[in-house]
């Protein structure tokens, strides 16, 4: 059974811990979510592109332009895959 977390949750548990440049994880999993790289839903309804791009057009939080909304939920399995794994080889090519 897939695992769905709320945004903030996803960056909580799975991003912040790993990386120390927090916005730029924020930033990455914002634009995964938008381009459907990584799955969100709202309940049990899986969102498609209409509804990815009403988010990408509303403000959820003034001044913290890559917030995702609170009430949705996103795949940590996509999350893993699209964003930590893309932002670790990133880390590790530098060193």
């Amino acid at each position: 059974m897939a695992e769905w977390l709320r945004p903030l949750k996803i960056l909580e548990h799975v991003l912040w811990p790993r990386f120390d440049k927090i916005k730029e994880a924020e930033r990455q999993l914002y634009w995964a979510v938008i381009r459907g790289r990584v799955r969100a839903r709202l309940g049990d309804e899986i969102l498609g592109p209409e509804q990815l791009g009403r988010i990408e057009h509303m403000t959820v939080l003034e001044g913290a332009p890559y917030t995702l909304p609170p009430d949705i939920e996103v795949s940590v399995e996509d999350a893993e895959r699209e964003v930590v794994k893309p932002l670790l080889r990133a880390v590790t090519s530098r060193d």
